[in-house]
Order: structure tokens, then C-alpha cells, then sequence
């Protein structure tokens, strides 16, 4: 028991210890991006004097998708079949449609902005990236074979870059990891609820976009 409460006591340490040797955020970036307070992204950069009023639309380019460390050998470890490198393909599309698909709702009802499918000069282009992708469940064509069940759909970080599409000059950065909702019970990880999940998490991102352009385009 002794022992037992040392390696506790050494673990709440080492943990403590690691929080506190956290460096804090750039307070501004090489390429001149400011930080901002904000409560909704965990960083948001923006260049200073930037006026997203004078904007109409925005191109959104194609998203990146990249998935946690070792998702493919974690999701393999009790059948080496079960996630192909195709799969992964598929699941990466399968992400980079619903991002585009709720930034363009969001961005169109939210802000008012014409979502383009090339960027004029005047545009804003939105480059949308999630990294540390960790769906619970593949949902491949090897799903049917296993039940999964889990308090959540798993989780990504979401970054963004928004930027002017005459100069290329980028304008405003964000950074934020979320989760899929915790629930008491486990649940049944299938394609509705992970899609609904997912297309939640992005929500709540593309409206904190939104609310950013909207503060700066308000007078005063």
C-alpha cells in the first residue's frame, strides 16, 4: 500500500511538473500574427489592423486529414485486416467532405460570405487542416463483424489558416482539439451517430469563426 501511494504521489508529481514546464504561446507568430483571447479556440492568432469587412466570399481549400499516432496499429491490433491503407483514404474524403460541407453552411448562414469554388482577388481562402483524427470506430466494410461501444466517437484537432487571396497574405489562425460528446452509458459507435458527431464538432468550430469576423466587422 505504501509503495502503491509513492508511485501515486510520483505520477501526480511528474504530471504537475510537466504542466508547469509548459511554455506558454507565442504572444505573436515570425509571420506577424497577434495573439487573441478568445474562450472558443484553445489558440487564435490574428494580424493586427486586419478588416474582414471589405470581404464578399471565401474559397475553402481542399482539407488535410491526418490521423493520430498509431490509429491504423491501434484499430489493427486484434486483426491486422480490419483497417486497409485504402480505408484510410476513404475515411480521410469522408472527414474533408463534412468539413467543407458545414464550413460552407456555417460561413454562408453565419457571416453572410458567398462560398467560391476559385478565389477571385477580394476572396478570403479558408484552409482548413484536422490533425490527431481518433474516430472510435473505422467504419469500413470489416465494421459488421465487431459491436463497438464507447462513452464517445473519439476526437480531432481542428486548424485553420484564413488568408487574402490577392496578396496571400495570412490574416488569422486558429487551433483547437476537441472530443466527441461524454456520455454515462456506452454506446453504440456506428456511421450516424460518428457523422453526427463529427459534423457537431465542426459546427461549433465554423461558428466560432464566425463569431471572430462577425466582432471585427462590427463598428466600434
Amino acid at each position: 500500500m505504501f509503495t502503491r501511494s509513492l508511485l501515486l504521489c510520483a505520477i501526480i508529481s511528474l504530471a504537475g511538473c510537466a504542466a508547469l514546464n509548459q511554455e506558454p504561446p507565442a504572444e505573436t507568430t515570425p509571420d506577424g500574427l497577434q495573439l487573441m483571447s478568445n474562450d472558443d479556440f484553445e489558440l487564435l492568432y490574428i494580424r493586427p489592423g486586419s478588416d474582414f469587412s471589405g470581404y464578399d466570399s471565401v474559397f475553402i481549400a481542399a482539407p488535410q486529414v491526418e490521423f493520430a499516432r498509431d490509429w491504423q496499429r491501434r484499430q489493427n491490433t486484434s486483426d491486422p485486416n480490419r483497417v486497409t491503407d485504402r480505408d484510410l483514404e476513404s475515411i480521410r474524403q469522408m472527414i474533408s467532405d463534412q468539413v467543407v460541407e458545414v464550413f460552407t453552411r456555417e460561413l454562408t448562414e453565419g457571416s453572410g460570405y458567398k462560398v467560391v469554388d476559385s478565389p477571385a482577388a477580394a476572396a478570403l481562402i479558408l484552409t482548413p487542416e484536422v490533425v490527431d483524427l481518433d474516430i472510435i470506430n473505422p467504419l469500413n466494410n470489416q465494421s459488421y463483424r465487431i459491436t463497438v461501444l464507447a462513452e464517445n466517437s473519439g476526437g480531432m484537432t481542428m486548424k485553420a489558416e484564413l488568408a487574402d487571396a490577392g496578396s496571400q497574405q495570412i490574416l488569422l489562425r486558429f487551433s483547437d482539439k476537441s472530443r466527441g460528446r461524454e456520455r454515462v452509458d456506452f454506446r453504440r459507435q456506428d456511421s450516424v451517430w460518428i457523422r453526427s458527431e463529427n459534423n457537431r464538432l465542426l459546427r461549433a468550430w465554423a461558428q466560432s469563426l464566425n463569431d471572430v469576423l462577425n466582432r471585427s466587422n462590427s463598428p466600434g
